[in-house]
Parts: structure tokens; sequence; C-alpha cells
């Protein structure tokens, strides 16, 4: 099953027209650490979803 968070917040970052550089400082995580998440090969913690979902509305539930 596809990650539906991680597809979301692709498709967010790039609607708004954001570096993923000023995205992840806005949540206060790294670029690199960001770019994990999008790839797939890290999925944000518990409170990092949670920032995801304030700033974006996506929700966290959908990570894996």
């Amino acid at each position: 099953m596809e990650n539906t968070s991680r597809i979301a917040l692709a498709q967010h970052i790039k609607a708004e027209k954001m570096k993923k550089k000023d995205f992840a400082e806005m949540l206060g995580v790294s670029a690199s650490q960001l770019s994990r998440w999008l790839s797939g090969t890290a999925v944000p913690d518990r409170i990092s979803r949670k920032f995801v979902e304030f700033a974006t509305g996506i929700s966290a539930d959908g990570w894996q």
C-alpha cells in the first residue's frame, strides 16, 4: 500500500511553489530529513506528523 501522506506532502510543496529547504525549516527539521520522508526511506515521528498536519492539512494517519 502506498504512503498517501508522503505523496500528498510532495504535491503540497510543489503546489505551493515552496523550496523543500524552506518547508523543512518551517517544520523545524533538516532538509535532508524532509528528503528522507519524501523518498519513503524514513517516516516522520508522531510530533513531526502533527506539525505536517497542522501546516498542510495532510492527515497524520496516512504515514506508514
